[in-house]
C-alpha cells in the first residue's frame, strides 16, 4: 500500500501516539526507513509532505525543516564543521561523520533481508538489493529491454521520453540541470568514486547533455512558425 500525504495535518500522529506506548523502531511506511523513536519517526513523515517551506537561495531543493535546509547549504559553502576523532577528517553532515565511523568500528548495521549481507551504509543495502531481481529484471514498457539495476532502468526510461531532466546513473535520482548532477555525484557519491566511477559518470554527463540539446532542438522544429 502506497501512502501519501499532501499536508501536515493528514499525518497519521495516530500511529505516532501509537508507538509512544512502546519502545520499538517504527519503519515508515512510504519509503521504509526505519526511525528510531517516534518522535524521529514523526518529523520524518513530514520530510514527504508537500509543504516545505524552507528554499534554498542557490539551487531549486526545498525542504520541511529549517535543520535540513542548513545542512543542505554546506553542500555550496564547502563548510565541514563534523570532524572524526580518530583520523581528523571532516565532514559536512553529522550522518556523514556518523557513517564514517563505522569505518573505524567495523559496525555493520545495515542487513540485506534477502541473504542477510550487511553493510555499513543503507544506500549500500539498497543497491545491493537490486542484484536479487537477476532472475527478475526491470522491462521496459516501450522497447522490451531489461535491466538489473533500477538506476539504469530509470536512465533508459528517460531516453522514450521528452523529458529535459539529468539522472544519476549510480543511485537513479534526476535533476533538472546538468550542474545539479555533477554537484550531486562530487558530494554523494565522491567517497566511492574511482577511475572507472569517474569515467561513468563523465560518460552519463555527456550523454544526457546531447540528449537535452536533442530534445531542445526537436522542440524547436515543432513549434509553428
Amino acid at each position: 500500500m502506497i501512502y501519501s500525504y499532501e499536508s501536515d495535518t493528514d499525518l497519521p500522529k495516530c500511529e505516532v501516539t501509537a508507538a509512544a506506548r512502546s519502545a520499538k523502531s517504527k519503519a515508515c511506511k512510504i519509503c521504509g526507513r526505519v526511525l528510531s523513536s517516534p518522535s524521529s519517526y514523526y518529523v520524518h513523515l513530514k520530510s514527504h509532505s508537500s509543504n516545505k517551506p524552507y528554499h534554498c537561495e542557490h539551487c531549486d531543493a526545498s525542504f520541511c525543516r529549517k535543520p535540513y535546509l542548513e545542512a543542505h547549504l554546506r553542500s555550496h559553502t564547502g563548510e565541514r564543521p563534523f570532524k572524526c576523532e580518530i583520523c581528523h577528517k571532516h565532514f559536512s553532515q553529522k550522518s556523514s561523520l556518523n557513517t564514517h565511523k563505522r569505518m573505524h568500528t567495523g559496525e555493520l548495521p545495515y542487513a540485506c533481508d534477502v541473504c542477510d549481507k550487511r553493510f555499513a551504509v543503507k544506500s549500500y543495502v539498497i543497491s545491493h538489493r537490486w542484484c536479487h531481481i537477476a532472475d527478475n529484471p526491470l522491462s521496459c514498457d516501450q522497447c522490451g529491454e531489461k535491466f538489473t539495476t533500477k538506476a539504469l532502468y530509470l536512465y533508459h526510461v528517460q531516453s522514450h521520453t521528452l523529458m529535459t531532466g539529468f539522472i544519476c546513473r549510480i543511485c537513479g535520482k534526476s535533476f533538472k540541470r546538468s550542474s545539479y548532477l555533477q554537484r550531486h555525484n562530487f558530494t554523494v557519491h565522491r567517497s566511492s568514486s574511482s577511475g572507472k566511477l569517474q569515467q561513468l559518470q563523465q560518460q552519463q554527463l555527456q550523454q544526457q547533455q546531447q540528449q537535452h540539446q536533442q530534445q531542445q532542438t526537436q522542440q524547436q522544429l515543432t513549434v509553428p512558425q
